[in-house]
């Protein structure tokens, strides 16, 4: 009998049907539609069990204490935040001014709000829309004069940036031609992790740029801080790594994509650098980013909410065999997979001293004749910031200007990494070993990339954790052992000690909602019992007491550690969709 037959189930036929949509929908051949994220909860799940795991054979317990003698382990589980959620540890005020800053990078402004007078977007959100401050589909136009390798951004005629919106007819901006002879779209980038790669020391990028792996020759960028013009560091934001810290970035899109003045860029473009024409067209004072009722700009807020989002979910968070062949044909020598934050003492404890895995090195690459031919900053025409690669399966399109598009999660990275095999790329090499692969080495790879912005229990991969990866879980991985991370459950091995036991199943309850009150209608944890669409994860981010099984809500009678809290009754009684659970685990 094999492991993933030895499971809790009604009956071997439910044991069939549920292994069947498992094998289909964990395939790399299917297709990763996005889901809707904007009922992901806001805040991530910190779940402290102090001994009612699963029995520990070996050494099952990573990050955690096994205690042979009662057979259990002892320690914390922590659920990896989902896209577009909050960094793990902020503080109450900081998720207070995350919150805020979400509010405002949803705002759509108006003309009364300064927006324009020429413009691409009217919300940050409209842009970065999946998750909200993730990647979108959105593109935007860069034009010039390209001559050789010669490129002239044509400043004096308002470009390289094309705004193709404005508040009125008369104020609209062109594409000038003659004398522009050249033109490229740019893919909006994700924000997710803002606050991470922002923290990244820059000795730590250079380093990769001074030590480089054969064949590969990045290089950095030094950009001027724009919210403190003295001062330079590394680039690392943008397609051309043109900017150096997410107020910088935030700032210039501002002014460049919603036409909204800042004390950064106290100053409107005029449309086509038309200056009698902008006097005629903007009648809002600069700038025309002005203090809200606490103080704070909207520079302020949409920064905060950018440096404050948590980096994509990697699951399983790491041992795939398609990661090891992803490194030995070379694509780690770019997309570098681990850099840790700055611990210096004035970032936030959220930020300060956390390993990140962006699978990059925030370092320019010669792109050759699949580079975008726009000169910006310290990047020439064919060169392009290496890509981070975390949250990739949130993504479509891909490329620089989306040219990789539509299809299978497959399709696109098989599609992406054809296009890195261009005359002059650096990447040429790792993308023929690649073509050169068995093709289940080639399948193992692509795996690998799929694990990059999946959220723990979304079993068949739609981005949303629901009814359904539960009852596949219920059914084929509840209480399964020898799970490798290249195994289907392993998505539901939240602490990858090769079993989906009850600590992981009691995690899987937490992003359900079905912990909490029963009489709760929506089942979004909230505790109005009213139909809001939220998830009200405050009670499951700072638990009652400090250790007890009724914090994770297992549905048994039990002590507490702390005597302030009254123990969990069994709710199965009254909460029908957690008794189906608990059923089908034949609790």
């Amino acid at each position: 009998m094999t492991a993933k037959t030895r499971v809790i189930c009604f009956s071997f036929i439910g044991v069939l049907f549920a292994g069947a949509l498992l094998m289909v929908l964990t395939t790399p051949n299917a297709e990763a539609q996005i889901g809707d994220l904007s009922q992901a909860p806001p805040d991530s799940a910190i779940i402290t069990l102090p001994g009612f795991l699963d029995f520990c054979i070996g050494n099952r317990c990573p990050g955690q204490t096994c205690d042979e003698v009662n057979d259990v382990c002892v320690g914390s589980v922590t659920l990896q935040p989902a896209p577009g959620e909050p960094l793990v540890g902020l503080t109450a005020s900081e998720l207070d001014r995350f919150g805020k800053g979400k509010t405002a990078f949803s705002k759509t402004f108006q003309d009364v709000d300064g927006l324009g007078p020429v413009f691409n977007q009217d919300s940050c959100a409209s842009c970065h829309s999946t998750p909200v401050g993730g990647s979108g589909t959105i593109t935007v136009t860069r034009f010039g004069f390209l001559d050789g390798n010669d490129f002239d951004p044509l400043t004096e005629l308002g470009g390289s940036l094309w705004n193709r919106e404005s508040i009125s007819p008369e104020c609209a901006e062109i594409i000038p031609v003659p004398p522009t002879n050249f033109a490229a779209l740019r893919l909006t980038n994700s924000t997710l992790g803002f606050g991470l790669v922002e923290a990244i020391r820059d000795a730590d990028i250079e380093f990769n740029a001074i030590n480089p792996p054969a064949g590969v020759s990045g290089k950095v960028t030094v950009v001027p801080l724009l919210e403190d013009p003295p001062f330079t560091r590394i680039g690392r934001f943008g397609w051309k790594n043109q900017l150096g810290t997410v107020e910088s970035f935030t700032g210039d899109a501002m002014l460049q994509e919603m036409g909204i003045t800042s004390r950064i860029f106290p100053e409107d473009n005029p449309p086509n650098n038309d200056f009698v024409l902008l006097a005629q067209c903007d009648t809002v004072a600069d700038p025309e980013d002005v203090p809200d009722a606490e103080g704070f700009e909207f520079l302020d807020r949409a920064t905060d909410f950018q440096r404050f989002l948590a980096a994509p979910p990697q699951t399983p968070k790491s041992g795939m065999a398609g990661e090891a062949i992803f490194d030995a044909i070379g694509c780690a020598d770019c997309h570098v997979g681990t850099f840790a934050a700055d611990d210096d003492e004035g970032l936030e404890s959220a930020i300060r001293g956390q390993t990140l895995h962006p699978y990059s090195d925030f370092l320019i690459h010669d792109a050759g004749t699949n580079g975008d031919f726009i000169e910006q900053g310290g990047a020439g025409i064919t060169e392009l910031r290496t890509t981070p690669l975390w949250g990739l399966r949130l993504r479509d399109p891909l490329w620089h200007d989306g040219r990789v598009a539509g299809g299978t999660f497959e399709f696109r990275i098989n599609g992406a990494i054809q296009t890195h095999d261009a005359n002059g790329s650096e990447a040429a090499a790792s993308a023929q070993a690649f073509a050169a692969l068995p093709a289940a080495d080639q399948d193992a790879l692509i795996a690998f990339m799929d694990s990059l912005g999946r959220q723990e229990f979304d079993m068949n991969g739609d981005n949303i954790v629901d009814d359904f990866d539960a009852m596949v879980i219920d059914m084929i991985c509840a209480n399964t052992d020898m799970i490798s991370p290249d195994d289907p459950c392993a998505v539901a091995d939240v602490d990858q000690n090769g079993i989906v036991d009850a600590a992981d199943l009691a995690l899987l309850d937490v992003v359900l909602g079905v912990v909490g009150d029963p009489t709760d209608e929506d089942e979004d944890g909230d505790d109005e019992g009213t139909d809001d669409g939220n998830f009200d994860y405050e009670a499951i981010q700072n638990p009652p007491g400090n250790g007890g099984i009724q914090e994770v809500g297992l549905g048994t009678d039990v002590p507490t550690n702390n005597p302030s809290v009254e123990p969990v009754q069994d709710d199965r009684t009254t909460n029908p969709r957690r008794r189906g659970r608990l059923e089908r685990r034949g609790l």
